[in-house]
């Protein structure tokens, strides 16, 4: 059997999905490491694989990453998204990828996979020949028509491609032409999370590309699930909410969805929020909620448009609220409503009382339930984690 590396960035939803992927490979009888920051080393314990910490390349907490880089520029706008990738995603990728070179003189590696903002892996196949495997969130783009889609080709796109050849200078390695974050991505497989219906795909998908829909199924629990789940009302409409953490900033997204639903016929579970006594009594709120679990009791998840929670939810169907942040998170608020799984609601708009017609609207709408169970039986006809497995067994390891 083969001995297969993984490599993530220290962030919730980049980890779950290359757990959910180890614990699939495990299963076929391979050895399988992965390699992220400290804070997820019990995912990866939980998950069965080999945890690999950050030695060479500096660790930080996806809760303030700006804490262990002073000199990256503050904010959840352009600018700082940009400063983002050039301090922590391109900048930390050097050292990264020594930490891979480190891993694989002590134990051979026979393929390695790297979520999409890892730029490790590209590095490191770079300098090792070792086959390069990516699993990405979009491909195609979320809600960038074709017309927005150049535009970001030939901005953005330029900016990546100038810090990606940086990187690669650091290591001796020649330059590439290859735009945008997708520059970094294997030109020989992509595992694409997702399915196609959630992709404005106006332009055919590589062969390479293959929508595998949620790979991070039944990686979000702790084991034991809380006292709290059980005790939800069987009789009403849940609500989830939950802001996640990259561009997650001061908007206070809660506070308006907790009094829009005080009064209403239902329940909300409010993540990342500890309780208080003044929260009205159809209000739980929890420090950490099990997606897994808590999404199949769940009527209407409420998101900021964290894709990796949004993709949760839809391959439960569960119908989706966005009131998007900042980052990628307007593309992924116009996927869920481009595909009809969901609406979106500006932060402009997204008073408490519109968010209450919103919620009542949604809750009552069958025809939108109706969708939201399409869309997840076609998420599971696309098969997960096994059919990643499958697919790298058969392209890199065949």
């Amino acid at each position: 059997m083969a001995h297969v590396l993984l490599a993530a960035m220290p962030f919730a939803g980049h980890v779950y999905p290359m757990a959910g992927l180890a614990r699939a490979l495990l299963d076929r009888g391979h050895r399988v490491g992965l390699y992220t920051g400290t804070k997820y080393a019990a995912v990866v314990n939980r998950a069965g694989a080999q945890w690999h910490p950050f030695d060479a390349a500096r660790d930080f907490d996806d809760r303030d990453p700006s804490a262990g880089f002073p000199a990256m520029r503050p904010g959840n706008g352009p600018l700082g998204m940009l400063s983002s990738f050039e301090h922590i995603f391109f900048g930390l990728a050097p050292a990264q990828a020594r930490d891979l070179e480190a891993i694989h003189r002590r134990d051979p590696i026979d393929v390695v996979v790297g979520e999409g903002a890892c730029i490790a892996p590209s590095l490191f196949h770079g300098l090792s020949g070792v086959p390069h495997a990516t699993m990405s969130q979009s491909v195609v783009g979320l809600g960038l028509n074709p017309g927005l889609r150049f535009a970001a080709d030939n901005t953005v796109g330029r900016v990546f491609r100038r810090m990606h050849n940086g990187a690669r200078g650091r290591l001796g390695l020649p330059a590439t032409r290859r735009a945008g974050l997708e520059g970094t991505w294997s030109p020989t497989l992509v595992l694409a999370q997702g399915v196609a219906g959630l992709e404005r795909a106006r332009r055919p998908v590589a062969p390479h590309i293959h929508f595998v829909g949620d790979t991070a199924a039944g990686t979000r629990g702790k084991g034991e699930e809380p006292a709290w789940l059980e005790s939800l009302p069987r009789d009403r409409p849940v609500i989830h909410l939950s802001q996640g953490t990259l561009g997650n900033d001061a908007f206070p997204l809660a506070r308006r969805v907790i009094d829009a639903v005080d009064g209403l016929d239902c329940h909300l579970v409010v993540a990342g929020l500890e309780a208080s006594p003044g929260l009205p009594s159809n209000v739980t709120a929890v420090g950490w909620a099990p997606q897994d679990a808590l999404f199949r009791r769940t009527d209407l998840f409420i998101s900021n448009g964290g894709y990796g929670a949004v993709l949760a939810a839809v391959a439960q169907g569960v119908p989706v609220l966005v009131v998007p942040g900042a980052q990628d998170k307007p593309m992924v608020a116009a996927a869920i409503a481009r595909s009809g799984v969901g609406r979106r609601l500006s932060r402009r708009r997204a008073s408490p009382e519109a968010l209450r017609t919103a919620i009542g609207a949604m809750l009552r709408d069958q025809a939108l339930r109706h969708r939201a169970r399409a869309m997840a039986e076609s998420m599971a006809r696309a098969g997960g984690a096994g059919r990643a497995a499958d697919l790298i067994e058969s392209v890199c390891l065949s």
